[in-house]
C-alpha cells in the first residue's frame, strides 16, 4: 500500500511494514488505520522514538518531504485514511476552504448544537434573572451547570445571540 522510498527519507522498511500491517481497505478505497489513534481519529505511530501521524508518514513515503507549516489534508474526510490518493498538501486556509466547500462546518446554534446543555427557555430565564440584578453570574453558572464565562456570553448576547 505504501511505496518504499524509505532510502530517500530515512524511514526504515520496518516502519513501513508496521504501517502496512495496520491498514485495511474499505469500500470507499480508504486505507483505514487500525492501530493506535489520536482523540480525533488520526493514526499515530512511533518513528525513531517520536510520535508521528501516520498519514503524514505515508505522504512522505510517497511524495517526499512536507514543507514547514503545511498540512496533509484528506480529500475523503476520513481521519483514519492513509491512502496517498486521498491526501493532499495544503495550508490551514486550504483545509478550511475544503471544509467549507463540503459543508463540514458546524453551524448549529443553541439547543440544536450537539453539546448544548441549556434550552432556549433557560437562556431567556438567565437573561431576565441577571438583568433584574437579583443574581450573580456565578450563582447562575452553579444553578445551570455551565461555566461562568458561558453565562457572561449569554447575558452580553455574545452567546445564544439568535434569541431575542
Amino acid at each position: 500500500m505504501i511505496s518504499e522510498l524509505s532510502d530517500i527519507i530515512h524511514i526504515r522498511e520496518e516502519t513501513i511494514a508496521r504501517i502496512n500491517s495496520n491498514l485495511r481497505l474499505d469500500d470507499n478505497g480508504c486505507f483505514i488505520w487500525t492501530g493506535i489513534a489520536t482523540d480525533c481519529g488520526y493514526g499515530k505511530i512511533k518513528v525513531i522514538g517520536q510520535t508521528c501521524l501516520v498519514h503524514r508518514i505515508v505522504w512522505i513515503c510517497t511524495n517526499g518531504s512536507i514543507p514547514y507549516g503545511l498540512l496533509i489534508c484528506h480529500k475523503c474526510d476520513v481521519p483514519q485514511c492513509c491512502n496517498p490518493a486521498h491526501l493532499f498538501i495544503g495550508t490551514h486556509k486550504d483545509n478550511a476552504n475544503d471544509r467549507d466547500t463540503k459543508n463540514r462546518q458546524s453551524h448549529q446554534k443553541g439547543m440544536s448544537h450537539a453539546s448544548s446543555i441549556l434550552t432556549d427557555s433557560a437562556v431567556t430565564e438567565i437573561r431576565i434573572r441577571y438583568n433584574s440584578s437579583a443574581v450573580t453570574q456565578q450563582v447562575l453558572s452553579d444553578e445551570y451547570g455551565v461555566s461562568r464565562s458561558q453565562i457572561c456570553r449569554i447575558v452580553n448576547r455574545k452567546g445564544w445571540s439568535h434569541l431575542a
